[in-house]
């Protein structure tokens, strides 16, 4: 299992976990059978993620996989409900793990702070690697980073999406890049996003709150969004240094590579 796509400095987390074991069968051909119970009061995981607290895993393990019979806890104070398998029997060791969670803090830190209501499952084998799928409601974002550089250029097809002088980059594979999480570039991403509450985007450039139906493509390391996102209320700032105020806005983010996005905005 060492070749889990996890980051080298990962904190290791911290708890206790307690073990029976009974044997089945016949002296000549016995069964064993495990389970076990892990409690942690504490896992930090690496930033911006936020924190885990109160962890209980309940595992059982019959000599050829080990089943995730009930697990919980709260990340950043929401709670999340995990089930699965890890078939250690097979050549390719698949594991899979089924997050469902509410509201639960998965980003945190200065300059932004998002909530996710998650439905996604992982999965690993030793051949395909790692990837996560599924769906995340977004209840509450705030994002105050700075997007770029400013550019008086607007170029018609680049590696780069220019609004409000702006530049946003293109992922090779189609969809906006944007900040993902340093050391997960081995963990691709399959997932349907969108906003269900409050998320806004604030910095010197703009101000706005969104709606958003996206599809995240790319790694946790860079992350890639594809498809549309809109509001009817913001303000972004001109060239001149004068703000206007957003009656309508429509961003439609190109889903291929070297696909035309499109940009509708009223104000």
């Amino acid at each position: 299992f060492r070749h889990f796509p996890l980051p080298e400095d990962m904190e290791e987390p911290q708890g206790e976990a307690t073990l029976q074991a009974n044997v089945r069968g016949s002296i000549l051909k016995p069964e064993a059978r495990l389970q076990g119970e892990i409690r942690s009061d504490r896992s930090p995981l690496p930033p911006p993620l936020g924190e885990l607290t109160d962890v209980h895993l309940n595992i059982l393990y019959d000599g050829s996989r080990f089943q995730l019979v009930d697990g919980s806890g709260k990340m950043g104070g929401g709670p999340f409900h995990l089930s699965g398998e890890w078939i250690t029997s097979e050549p390719n060791r698949p594991l899979r793990v089924r997050l469902r969670g509410e509201e639960i803090l998965a980003v945190e830190e200065k300059l932004a702070r998002i909530r996710i209501d998650p439905d996604i499952e992982l999965r690993w084998n030793r051949e395909e690697g790692c990837k996560i799928t599924g769906d995340v409601d977004l209840p509450f974002g705030l994002y105050f980073h700075e997007f770029g550089p400013k550019s008086d250029i607007v170029p018609v097809r680049t590696a780069e999406a220019v609004l409000a002088g702006v530049r946003l980059p293109f992922s090779p594979d189609g969809g906006l890049t944007i900040p993902g999480i340093k050391g997960f570039g081995a963990i691709a991403l399959d997932l349907n996003a969108k906003t269900t509450g409050e998320c806004r985007i604030e910095n010197s450039e703009i101000g706005i709150l969104i709606d958003g139906d996206v599809r995240m493509r790319g790694t946790m390391e860079k992350p890639a969004l594809s498809g549309t996102i809109t509001s009817e209320q913001g303000e972004f700032k001109l060239s001149s240094g004068i703000f206007l105020k957003i009656q309508s806005a429509r961003v439609d983010l190109p889903f291929v590579a070297n696909e035309d996005g499109n940009i509708q905005f009223k104000g």
